[in-house]
């Protein structure tokens, strides 16, 4: 099918960006649309029997759109083929649930307080109770993300009310594991609305309290599956490899560039302030929530590590 190329270049509300000149857009010409085999799959959250399917552009002549997210991501991998080494990639995605409504502020959907009728406000961290509440509406985003091949592991309630995490199943496919991300966010959103609420991914929807983050963890395997991150040498905790402190170095370097594609509003900005579990500085730790390039706990001696990039916003997806 053909569709105009315009349509890649929209923002989160349906509008063109005022960096984008709309009037000189040489016509704004159609370019061809392929269906990527393998992502049709039906839509659960809705009456009628509908179904989905990804897609990507390309040029009228078949070759690959520039414009296209998806292209411009296999083009960025080319370099680490070259050399012979794959990404390991999950994400983890924050998100509230809010109030469906026509008021002209979000309101939050908050569980209630146990044994009461009384929403509950405040820290939440990884309450059960949360999860009871919301129990139909996250078996329903299990059940989607199942009849979609989203590998959905783990969900719990996060630190504020009415916040919650979902993470993806680490993916040798950089790609599969973006598309896993966006599948994710239209399942989330699709099903919150069958049970009569809206989730919002913003950076951060309601001042006072923390908001959401998008989470990016990766790895680099060579092409005998070891993990060329760690150091099989090393004593120290984590075994780190030279590869490893170049990687999380270049990223630090790279990052104030990057945070037109990180946090691509002003709202976004307001997510990263201090006393919020969020980062302030391009730095990196180990074991450590406040930083930008965090190293996970994956046992002392475990070839499992990876870098958690914790900058990145959910609307971003």
């Amino acid at each position: 099918m053909k569709g105009p190329a315009s349509t890649t270049l929209l923002n989160v509300r349906g509008e063109f960006c005022d960096e984008v000149d709309f009037a000189n857009l040489e016509g704004d010409p159609d370019k061809l649309i392929y269906p990527i085999a393998g992502t049709l799959a039906p839509i659960t959250w809705l009456k009628s029997d509908t179904a989905q399917v990804l897609a990507t552009f390309t040029e009228l002549d078949g070759s690959p759109a520039l414009f296209d997210a998806r292209n411009i991501l296999y083009k960025a991998l080319l370099p680490l083929q070259a050399k012979g080494l794959k990404p390991l990639v999950a994400t983890e995605l924050e998100f509230y649930l809010i109030k469906s409504g026509d008021g002209p502020l979000p309101e939050l959907f908050l569980a209630k307080i146990p044994g009461t009728n009384v929403d509950q406000s405040g820290t939440q961290y990884a309450m059960p109770e949360d999860l009871w509440d919301n129990d139909q509406f996250l078996e329903d985003v299990r059940v989607a993300c199942e009849v979609q091949n989203v590998p959905m592991t783990t969900v719990h309630s996060e630190f504020s009310p009415g916040q919650f995490e979902i993470n993806l199943h680490h993916v040798g496919n950089p790609v599969a594991a973006c598309d896993h991300a966006i599948l994710l966010k239209r399942i989330i959103k699709g099903v919150a609305r069958q049970h009569g609420m809206a989730a919002t991914f913003m950076a951060k929807p309601f001042a006072g309290i923390p908001g959401s983050g998008l989470h990016v963890h990766f790895s680099l395997y060579d092409s005998d599956e070891r993990n060329v991150f760690f150091e099989a040498n090393s004593s120290e905790i984590p075994a780190i490899s030279d590869t490893f402190r170049h990687a999380i170095g270049g990223l630090a370097e790279t990052m104030s560039d990057a945070m037109a594609i990180f946090a691509p509003n002003a709202n976004s900005y307001r997510r990263l302030i201090p006393g919020n579990f969020a980062p302030l500085t391009p730095n990196w730790g180990y074991n450590h929530r406040d930083v930008a390039l965090r190293i996970p706990v994956s046992g002392e001696r475990i070839a499992v590590l990876s870098i958690e990039l914790q900058v990145p916003m959910p609307i971003l997806t």
